[in-house]
């Protein structure tokens, strides 16, 4: 029953309302004109106070926490170092770690593509230095065929001359 965040707010009026109810009753035929009045206001401002100080237990310091804890996730500077857990068993609670979890697995996958793309980087590197290779390789032969073009030349140009003089 005391699951939903909405109920644990209740708790504290509803609480302080029957304990003025159980006075009330017990106070019987004496509860009258200014005494009920009084008896109201004080019941107004205990449930007030009452929930101020759950709800601010309860909801404000979670939510900061939550909004600090997202901050970090956030940052470009710092990471939270662990995960976010909230103790309580109710639904912002089960909100914070499920997005606490959300974050904690998005950051594995996040790693997990980072070392990927440091050996794709590795990789390229390597094919971008064997390519260079190839190309000089290629220049090379290039070279050497095109030395064999100018030697068979030469013997083509000496080859026409003996035979034009013989």
């Amino acid at each position: 029953m005391f699951e939903k965040l909405n109920m644990k707010l209740l708790l504290p009026t509803a609480i302080t309302g029957v304990v003025f109810l159980v006075i009330a009753v017990l106070m019987g035929d004496s509860l009258q004109g200014l005494t009920a009045v009084i008896l109201m206001f004080v019941m107004l401002a205990i449930q007030l106070g009452l929930s101020y100080v759950y709800s601010n237990v309860a909801l404000t310091n979670r939510l900061a926490n939550l909004k600090e804890y997202l901050g970090l996730v956030s940052s470009t500077n710092k990471a939270p170092d662990r995960p976010l857990a909230d103790e309580q068993s109710d639904d912002l609670a089960e909100i914070t770690n499920e997005l606490s979890g959300f974050i904690a697995n998005l950051s594995e996958v996040l790693a997990e593509i980072r070392e990927e793309s440091e050996s794709l980087n590795a990789g390229s590197s390597s094919l971008a230095a064997q390519m260079v290779e190839s190309v000089s390789a290629v220049d090379e032969a290039s070279n050497q065929i095109e030395s064999m073009a100018g030697a068979l030349s030469q013997v083509t140009e000496t080859s026409n001359l003996l035979s034009e003089s013989a």
